[in-house]
């Protein structure tokens, strides 16, 4: 059995990840959030903890400095002196304790945290209130940032795909939509691929029924490598606009993804 992970500050352990006990859940609070502003917030906390010290990754015989972390819609990823290691996001759920409030528990996606799942914990020199705004960051980052989860897995999506076929006047464009939708044309223009997925799966957040954006997220989902989450944005074209003089084209292209998918998985076991 592998030993638990833990994130340790330089001096004071600012969060820990470990695995331990539900101590109670609390609800995220449900102000706004663009993927870009979750994406910095989820790098500056993991990567500096409040005093403003780096952090460090401690599992066993392995540790350094944690140089990166990355969110996909399945596990969260850290880059600790060059070393990729990764964790399951079904296992996560975020953790704050005070001396005053005692211990309280954020479930990630619900239920009890797994006996050998990992919690990050953020002890006093964080608020509740800046717990719950990371918390919101990772679930953005999880549903969006990556790529949504297989369709037959979203009856969210899949109540939003039936509803947009059966409408004969499909609903306007939203203005909240059209400037993200603006901004990532802007940012492939100049090559700022990361950032136009983002930017994307913003405009995405306020009209989950378009399916051009679906489609060209896919596609760059896909130049980033991100072959899963290309294939389940295309999907989702895919289930919009089943008719689309393309749509032969875009589930060839889901086939291709899930094929990447699967040969770079085994390329890097």
């Amino acid at each position: 059995m592998r030993g638990r992970p833990v994130l340790l500050g330089c001096i004071a352990a600012a969060m820990a990840v470990a695995g331990c006990a539900n101590q109670g859940v609390v609800e995220p609070a449900q102000s706004p959030m663009t993927l870009a502003q979750a994406r910095t917030l989820v790098h500056d906390r993991l990567l500096r903890n409040a005093d403003g010290e780096s952090m460090y990754y401690s599992n066993g015989d392995k540790r350094g400095r944690l140089s990166d972390v990355r969110i996909t819609p399945n596990e969260i990823t850290f880059v600790v002196d060059g070393s990729v290691i990764h964790e399951p996001l079904r296992n996560l759920a975020i953790s704050y304790r005070s001396d005053l409030a005692g211990d309280r528990t954020l479930l990630f996606n619900g239920g009890e945290v797994p006996p050998h799942g990992f919690v990050i914990l953020f002890e006093t020199s964080y608020t509740l209130a800046q717990v719950e705004r990371i918390w919101q960051a990772f679930a953005l980052l999880s549903r969006y940032a990556g790529g949504p989860p297989p369709i037959d897995q979203d009856p969210a999506f899949q109540a939003v795909a039936a509803r947009y076929r059966s409408e004969a006047a499909k609903p306007a464009f939203p203005e909240s939509a059209r400037k993200f939708k603006v901004l990532a044309e802007d940012a492939v223009k100049h090559k700022r691929f990361q950032d136009a997925a983002d930017l994307y799966g913003s405009a995405l957040q306020a009209a989950p029924w378009w399916p051009d954006g679906h489609f060209d997220r896919a596609l760059i989902l896909g130049e980033l490598g991100e072959y899963t989450a290309a294939a389940h944005e295309m999907q989702r074209y895919v289930a919009l606009v089943p008719n689309a003089p393309d749509a032969r084209a875009a589930r060839d292209k889901i086939y291709i993804w899930q094929h990447d998918a699967q040969a770079a998985t085994h390329g890097g076991q």
